[in-house]
Order: C-alpha cells, then structure tokens, then sequence
C-alpha cells in the first residue's frame, strides 16, 4: 500500500497551480505559495551571489 501513495503523491505535486511550489519530504506533500515582490528579488539576488549547484 505504501508504494500506491507515491505515484498519487506525485500527481499532487504536479497539479499545484502555478502560484505554489511544493516539495514531498518523508511521504508528504508540502505547498507553499512563490515568494512575492522583495522576497523573490531576495531569493534572485542570493541565487546570484551563491551561484548554481
């Protein structure tokens, strides 16, 4: 039973509108709305400083 919750898991992850991005972590599905305004120029301006993986 617990691999039938995967694949559904998934799909869930999948169908999340546009305005939240989600994560699956230890079986569960977490969603959260896309940083808005200073914090997605925030999260630009760190992702530049760090760099890529």
């Amino acid at each position: 039973m617990q691999h039938a919750c995967k694949p559904r898991l998934y799909q869930q992850l999948e169908a999340l509108p546009e305005d939240l991005t989600g994560e699956i972590l230890n079986g569960q599905l977490h969603a959260q709305p896309r940083p808005t305004g200073p914090h997605a120029l925030a999260e630009t301006e760190l992702g530049i400083d760090i760099g890529s993986a």
